[in-house]
């Protein structure tokens, strides 16, 4: 994978720095330095404009959609495992799956 190192990177990024990063991705062309804030707002726009176009060619794609699904469940019977051994519940799986649904990167922030 081309980018792997990259996306290993933007786990120790907070949002706004994502965002930043973006901004001056897309004003590379520019040879003025701008304030944080205007790379932020240029980067929100920019995905914006593009959102439809760049769901449309993440969610058809099927790479994304095979390993989607078995992160999901995978990272669900993780965290079941880990519930289990703290709780009784008798199926820990599906308090796993709602965590998993709400987020992880919420829930630990």
């Amino acid at each position: 994978m081309k980018y792997l190192e990259a996306a290993k990177n933007t786990l120790n990024m907070s949002d706004d720095e994502l965002y930043i990063d973006i901004g001056i991705q897309i004003s590379s062309d520019s040879f003025i330095k701008l304030p944080n804030d205007q790379y932020h707002k240029n980067a929100v726009k920019w995905l914006n404009e593009r959102y439809e176009s760049i769901k449309k060619a993440i969610c058809e794609n099927e790479l994304v959609k095979q390993h989607t699904e078995r992160e999901v469940i995978l990272l669900i019977a993780i965290i079941a495992d880990i519930i289990a051994a703290k709780f009784n519940l008798t199926n820990p799986a599906t308090c796993a799956a709602l965590l998993v649904r709400v987020g992880i990167s919420k829930i630990c922030i």
